[in-house]
């Protein structure tokens, strides 16, 4: 019943546009993700012209321009055809004071600009001992696929007719993620929990059109492994703010916030994600309940009291 209170914006038939709309460079782009993701249809996509393509690829339908090809795919002063929505991508940075720095925008076609925002991030190298070694262990301060997934996820789940950016804000030691909508799961936890496709999306037309050009995994796995990719590198989970009504937070700490945590982590690796995701809390001081509390006390993975919800 709720698929039918929904209209997917990002199937809408841009009527006057044309394939000369499109940025031939992205065209070229999406047939090299396309081949990545589809291997055993590489070589047959040789034969096929720019409108067979991007009709398998569901970027178009039957040959016409939809919203979701011109976000991806346009030229830079076809945004119009997206109008009275706005297709931008704004990425700031920021000093320690909160000032900014730098910032610089990004528009149609996205399948390219997703690569300069990506450039933009200073993603340098992040030193820590392991125990018992006297040797630094380095990895960068940002998974590369951890930024991808997160820049991908807003464009994918963008309310593009609320006329707002997707931003990307570069503090000193953490990278906040913002899209306009609301959290159609409802929960992270859900996400989780449930480890398989959702079952509505706002832009499925987009989404899937994504999923085809190997930006996005199929939908559902892409936020679990953004947090165990985090896992694995002893850092912090990502942090999803949804308090404030229709728009998602994702903020990625690309540090070592409490040194016990980390410890933790290097020494039980067997810890499944649901108590690794308890003891983030417990380390960023957010409630957890006592249920949850108990469970890690009896684990000997905490001691004394912590916040409660």
């Amino acid at each position: 019943r709720r698929q039918t209170q929904y209209e997917d914006w990002s199937a809408g038939i841009c009527e006057t546009a044309t394939i000369d709309r499109l940025e031939p460079a992205a065209i070229q782009k999406a047939r090299e993700n396309f081949a990545k993701k589809v291997p055993d249809r590489a070589e047959e996509m040789q034969e096929w012209d720019n409108i067979t393509f991007l009709n398998k690829a569901r970027i178009t339908i039957q040959g016409h321009i939809t919203r979701a090809a011109i976000l991806m795919l346009g030229r830079e002063e076809s945004e119009h055809f997206l109008s009275p929505g706005i297709a931008k991508i704004s990425w700031f940075l920021k000093e320690n004071n909160n000032q900014e720095k730098d910032y610089a925008h990004f528009g149609p076609p996205f399948l390219l600009n997703i690569e300069k925002v990506y450039a933009k991030i200073r993603n340098l190298h992040y030193r820590y001992l392991l125990d018992n070694t006297l040797f630094p262990t380095e990895v960068l301060t940002y998974e590369p696929y951890v930024i991808r997934e997160a820049l991908n996820n807003c464009i994918a789940h963008q309310d593009y007719t609320m006329r707002g950016r997707i931003q990307v804000i570069e503090a000193p030691d953490n990278l906040l993620f913002t899209n306009l909508g609301t959290f159609l799961p409802g929960s992270v936890d859900v996400v989780i929990k449930q480890d398989a496709p959702q079952e509505f999306y706002r832009n499925h037309f987009l989404a899937q059109g994504m999923v085809n050009l190997n930006l996005i995994d199929t939908q559902g796995g892409g936020i679990k492994r953004m947090f165990s990719l985090q896992m694995h590198r002893y850092f912090p989970m990502p942090d999803y703010d949804l308090t404030e009504p229709n728009k998602v937070k994702v903020k990625i700490i690309g540090k070592v916030i409490d040194e016990n945590y980390t410890r933790i982590l290097m020494q039980k690796t067997d810890l499944d994600i649901h108590t690794v995701i308890l003891l983030d809390r417990v380390q960023k001081k957010v409630g957890i309940s006592k249920d949850d509390s108990r469970r890690l006390k009896k684990a000997h993975l905490v001691e004394g009291r912590y916040p409660n919800v």
